[in-house]
């Protein structure tokens, strides 16, 4: 899908985490997440709202990444 949540039974409870992977040259590298009050926002409206922009953040790292080993084994 692209994203992930942390898992539910995880503490603490009040909280939940929506992460999108960080892959540069084919590896992946770490993730990108965002922590939020699960009573704040359902799943669904998290997946909605925020999936969208953690992947175009996690795109402009990504190429920031591959520049930069570019230029180090150029």
């Amino acid at each position: 899908l692209g994203y992930a949540f942390r898992d539910v039974r995880v503490e603490p409870k009040i909280s939940a985490s929506l992460a999108v992977p960080l892959v540069a040259r084919g590896e992946a590298i770490g993730s990108l997440g965002m922590t939020y009050f699960a009573s704040a926002v359902s799943r669904a409206d998290a997946v909605r709202r925020y999936v969208p922009e953690l992947q175009k953040a996690a795109r402009s790292i990504e190429r920031k990444v591959e520049d930069l080993s570019r230029r180090r084994y150029s």
